[in-house]
């Protein structure tokens, strides 16, 4: 865009340059003293050199105002038309739609959003297996203990009763062992009788 805006100023300014030498060349008209001194120069010297020198003139001129053109516009043409508080001369329009990533905010929002979300967990095959096993290890003891204990009742209700046997079975471990200590004591006690009366 700029490159073609710089080629087209160029072309009018070289266009400018030619009608400015054509305007010059016809106020001087070719009968001049000065243009008459420089015809006889030109015919003094060599026949094809003085013909070369007459149309080397404006093509010396174009390239000079080319260059000085290039040199002197080249820094006027890469300035930006914009200054601090100026309307834009033109409306600018992006072809599509940029996202810049701020990156300190996008950092800071994952560190927050990690601290606030709930672990997801997942499950392993293997610790449920091995969980699984040993349940059924502890429900097959436990069927071997009901097999080994028989059904309920336990003993013969006459040697002890339906209401003793089902507090035995609901009473507390404290109140277990303190009833096995009363029984080992009962039977120290018979003992020591039978032996005393022998």
């Amino acid at each position: 865009m700029k490159a073609q805006l710089f080629l087209q100023s160029l072309s009018r300014q070289l266009t400018n340059c030619k009608r400015l030498y054509n305007a010059v060349h016809r106020l001087h008209p070719s009968n001049s003293p000065v243009k008459r001194q420089r015809q006889q120069t030109m015919a003094n010297s060599k026949g094809t050199a003085g013909y070369l020198n007459k149309k080397r003139d404006p093509v010396i001129f174009a390239i000079a105002v080319l260059s000085l053109t290039g040199v002197m516009g080249h820094k006027f043409y890469n300035q930006p038309r914009l200054k601090i508080n100026t309307i834009a001369p033109e409306t600018i329009k992006a072809p599509y739609t940029a996202e810049i990533e701020d990156r300190k905010k996008t950092e800071a929002q994952r560190k927050a959003a990690s601290k606030t979300s709930v672990p997801v967990l997942k499950i392993d095959a293997s610790i449920n297996q091995q969980i699984s096993q040993n349940l059924q290890q502890i429900f097959d003891w436990g069927n071997e203990i009901r097999v080994a204990a028989g059904s309920f009742p336990f003993f013969d209700t006459a040697t002890l009763s339906l209401r003793s046997q089902r507090y035995l079975r609901s009473c507390t471990d404290a109140e277990w062992k303190s009833l096995l200590l009363a029984l080992e004591n009962i039977k120290k006690q018979k003992s020591k009788k039978n032996t005393q009366h022998r």
